[in-house]
């Protein structure tokens, strides 16, 4: 049986049933979100959560978009995964104040912290939206797209904004440390 699953649009994607083997999520389904090497493919616009979700088998993935089409994950619940990557035009929205773990941004993806008091993880981004209240940022946060700050306050950390396109806007902000 493949271990590589597909979410069903419009579906709850916390239910393994909502997940198939098919682009378009039809086809056999996991048995859980727990067996080792797994990927799911968060392709199909649409997904909800109802419950916290978790994709933990050593070595699974959650890949969010297939990497050409626009697609936005309303995360509205607690989750994480192994390996947990946004690739090209997709937006991760996050509106739990735990964070997942990020494996890898892709250029040309989103994370939106879309919640309430939220902590930036410092890492690389390629686009960084904040569209919550009472966000704020420690350790060193890369930006390589646009960067979006909204009410988010840096009191600590350093912001690097190290897009290679002369086209980087340097928002309106106040910085507790800015690399250019």
């Amino acid at each position: 049986s493949s271990s590589v699953f597909y979410n069903k649009p419009n579906t709850d994607v916390t239910s393994v049933s909502n997940w198939g083997t098919n682009t378009d999520g039809t086809g056999s389904s996991p048995t859980n979100f727990t067996d080792a090497g797994q990927t799911f493919f968060l392709y199909n616009d649409g997904a909800t959560m109802s419950t916290p979700w978790s994709i933990q088998g050593a070595g699974s993935v959650l890949a969010i978009g297939d990497g050409t089409n626009a697609l936005t994950f309303n995360a509205t619940q607690t989750f994480d995964a192994t390996i947990l990557r946004v690739r090209n035009n997709a937006t991760l929205r996050i509106h739990s104040s735990t964070i997942p773990t990020f494996e890898t941004l892709f250029s040309g993806s989103t994370v939106d912290y879309a919640g309430t008091s939220q902590s930036v993880t410092p890492t690389s981004y390629s686009n960084l939206t904040i569209s919550g209240t009472g966000t704020t940022f420690s350790g060193t946060t890369n930006i390589s797209g646009v960067f979006t700050p909204g009410a988010a306050t840096a009191s600590s950390g350093t912001i690097v904004l190290n897009g290679t396109s002369n086209s980087q806007i340097i928002p309106a902000f106040i910085y507790n440390n800015l690399t250019i």
